[in-house]
């Protein structure tokens, strides 16, 4: 599945995850594009000791062929998972993926087992997983007018946004369903979703201008953007000088803005693009 940022690959994989019993989700970053097979790793630890045990004397064994076992552990170690009931498995922000990982997917993309393997990725990350038949590339783009303005229609339920803060919104938008999602929600966080209020010129803003309702919300997002995509409310606890009940109010209200939990329930994603003080 490829497409722009913004243009919603995160929200389908939420989507899907929901309706899967076994998932494993990797998680690519630019900071470990080098670090061969890191979203494996993070994912699933024992795939760590896994790595040990076939590695073995590496002076003595050839390179090419200890790669070609390690990744052939690895797969076998994830399609155990789809023995007894159909997995899902995903690899997000694939733009990013080293070699070890992406020859990892090839072999899960052609695998005879119940798995479904979903993998994101912008257009100048494009993969090639193979010419299986089971092999089908997604392609997603900007919304048209008709579809903006229904997404717009959704995201403000029964408020009635001005026509002329509708407009602008679905112009600066330029038909990127985050887009659409960030400023409509700024405005309607804004009380005033009939009268002519200021649209947020960027999403950046948008941002913003939500978090600047509660100093306290806004604190919790600035802290837990520092720690990266992913926190649990332990750690954050851990890190932030707040009372527990503040923190927990500031989370929930983070909740109440957008910022969903993460599939495995435990924890938070944080977005990048919010305004962070220095870390």
């Amino acid at each position: 599945m490829t497409g722009e940022a913004g243009m919603g690959k995160s929200r389908l994989i939420q989507v899907i995850a929901e309706e899967a019993a076994s998932r494993l989700m990797f998680q690519c970053t630019s900071l470990h594009s080098d670090n061969p097979l890191w979203p494996v790793v993070q994912q699933l630890p024992s795939t760590a000791a896994l790595i040990e045990r076939v590695t073995g004397p590496v002076e003595s064994r050839d390179t090419g062929r200890l790669r070609r076992e390690i990744i052939a552990a690895m797969a076998a170690q994830v399609l155990a998972a789809a023995h007894d009931e159909p997995a899902l498995v995903v690899c997000e922000d694939a733009q990013w993926v080293d070699r070890a990982t992406l020859e990892l997917l090839r072999r899960l993309a052609v695998a005879e087992a119940p798995l479904l393997l979903v993998v994101t990725s912008r257009p100048e990350g494009e993969l090639r997983l193979g010419a299986a038949a089971s092999v089908h590339r997604i392609v997603l783009r900007r919304l048209d007018d008709r579809a903006a303005g229904a997404l717009l229609a959704s995201v403000a339920g029964p408020n009635r946004l001005a026509t002329r803060v509708r407009n602008e919104i679905l112009a600066r938008s330029d038909g990127v369903p985050l887009f659409i999602e960030e400023m409509s929600k700024a405005v309607l966080d804004a009380g005033s979703p009939g009268k002519l209020v200021s649209v947020p010129a960027t999403l950046r803003d948008s941002l913003i201008a939500r978090l600047d309702v509660s100093p306290l919300v806004k604190a919790v997002a600035q802290i837990a953007s520092c720690i990266g995509r992913n926190f649990t409310e332990k750690l954050l606890l851990q890190v932030a000088d707040i009372p527990q009940a503040e923190l927990q109010e500031g989370l929930a209200g983070l909740l109440g803005r957008g910022l969903h939990p993460d599939n495995s329930g435990s924890s938070m994603r944080s977005c990048a693009i919010l305004p962070t003080r220095a870390c």
